[in-house]
C-alpha cells in the first residue's frame, strides 16, 4: 500500500487512546510520587536502607541478668527470644564486659576442700550431682589438675 492510501485511511495519525493511556499513567506516576514518604532526613524512619531490626531488650534488666544475676548470653537469648549474638552485642553497646568462659564455670567457684571430700566419701558421679555440675566437667576438671601435677 502506498504512502498516500495510509494516510486517507489515517494510519499515520496519532493514535489517541494511546495518548490518553500514556497521560492517565503519567498522571498516576507523579500522584505516587507525591505520596511516597520520603527515604531521607532525620525522621525515625527516614534515611535507613535493608531490614529493620526489632527493639532489644531494656538495657538495665539486662545488665541486672547478666551481672548480678549471673545469667550466661545463652539464657538471656532463650528467656527474651532473641539470638545469642544479638545478647552479646547489646550488652557490649551499653558497656557490659563479657565474661570468659573460665570465668563462668563453676567448678571455679566451688570450695576446693568440700569438692574433694565428696569426691572420697560419694564417688565422682554423686559429688558432680551434689555440688550441682555435670560429671563430665567434673571429669575433665580432675584430668586437668592429674595433667598438672604431672607437668611440676
Amino acid at each position: 500500500m502506498d504512502a498516500r492510501r495510509r494516510r486517507r485511511r489515517g494510519a499515520d495519525a496519532p493514535d489517541k487512546s494511546a495518548d490518553s493511556r500514556l497521560d492517565a499513567a503519567l498522571r498516576m506516576a507523579s500522584e505516587l510520587a507525591r505520596n511516597r514518604p520520603e527515604t531521607s532526613g532525620n525522621g525515625p524512619d527516614k534515611g535507613k536502607r535493608g531490614r529493620r531490626r526489632a527493639p532489644g531488650p531494656d538495657p538495665a534488666e539486662l545488665r541486672r541478668l547478666y551481672q548480678a544475676d549471673g545469667e550466661s548470653t545463652k539464657a538471656l537469648a532463650e528467656r527474651f527470644g532473641i539470638s545469642g549474638g544479638k545478647v552479646r552485642r547489646e550488652l557490649r553497646a551499653i558497656g557490659v564486659e563479657l565474661r570468659s568462659n573460665a570465668k563462668r564455670s563453676r567448678l571455679r567457684t566451688l570450695d576446693q576442700a568440700a569438692l574433694f571430700s565428696d569426691i572420697v566419701l560419694y564417688g565422682v558421679e554423686e559429688a558432680a550431682r551434689r555440688q550441682g555440675i555435670s560429671e563430665r566437667a567434673l571429669q575433665r576438671y580432675l584430668a586437668g589438675l592429674r595433667g598438672a601435677a604431672r607437668e611440676k
